[in-house]
């Protein structure tokens, strides 16, 4: 699962063309597109970077089960029940994480989600 395809979050996927991607259908939607403008367009998503994955798992940003006061999150197609997707307008804006869980309840927040949260 990737939380979104910035470079530095995507760079080495190539790696992996027989992984499964899970991600939000509206960040690789728009990163497909490199939107954003002549810096983030052309610097923030490089799509060579995961050309070579064959297989997504794309997700709705809404309309998941609500979950610790998260409006929408989903279980993920393939993988065990306690990895959740928790889709979050972070600074991509279409991004989505899956916070570490323990006895189902969350044990870390990463910076993202602790955005989303304010």
């Amino acid at each position: 699962m990737l939380t979104h395809l910035d470079f530095d979050h995507a760079g080495g996927l190539e790696d992996f063309p027989n992984a499964v991607v899970h991600v939000t259908a509206r960040e690789k939607e728009v990163a497909d597109a490199r939107v954003g403008g002549a810096f983030v367009g052309t610097r923030r998503y490089r799509p060579q970077q995961w050309d070579a994955a064959l297989e997504w798992r794309l997700y709705p940003f809404d309309g998941g089960e609500r979950w610790f006061g998260f409006d929408s999150v989903r279980d993920l197609k393939g993988l065990p029940p306690e990895i959740l997707l928790v889709p979050l307008a972070g600074h991509t804006g279409s991004d989505g994480g899956g916070p570490p869980l323990a006895a189902g309840k969350p044990t870390a927040v990463a910076a993202t989600l602790a955005r989303a949260r304010r």
